[in-house]
């Protein structure tokens, strides 16, 4: 016998004196409270029928948190600025071994960060061959 579909419950929120629905995302279980406005007006009543007519077009799924547009080598870049000037050696100021070790290993991944474009041309980093 298959499991029926359970719509989701139009109801009032006693606490704020709204309406709300909890709606559940059919992969992942996880649930979420969406406040439609004032209970039992023609607002929070098209409120709720476009809350449950967009869940059910996203086949009962929640909308997922907003993705970026940065790319890997977007992040590494950012990373790089960020680790030379953070990974210094006390005393001389210099950047550190650990800053050395971030610049050649995500070389593979990104490539030379672009304000370091001749950083591939330092003879004392060998770059892995695929």
């Amino acid at each position: 016998m298959s499991r029926q579909t359970h719509v989701p419950s139009y109801r009032l929120h006693k606490q704020s004196g709204q309406a709300v629905v909890t709606l559940t995302d059919a992969v992942t279980g996880e649930r979420t409270d969406r406040l439609l406005g004032r209970f039992n007006s023609a607002e929070s009543r098209a409120e709720y029928g476009r809350a449950l007519a967009v869940w059910e077009a996203r086949g009962r799924r929640l909308e997922s948190p907003a993705l970026t547009d940065r790319t890997v080598a977007e992040v590494l870049d950012q990373f790089r600025t960020h680790a030379k000037g953070y990974y210094r050696d006390p005393e001389s100021g210099e950047p550190s071994k650990e800053y050395d070790e971030f610049e050649r290993t995500g070389v593979p991944l990104a490539g030379p960060p672009a304000a370091h474009r001749n950083w591939a041309s330092r003879p004392s980093v060998a770059l892995p061959v695929y």
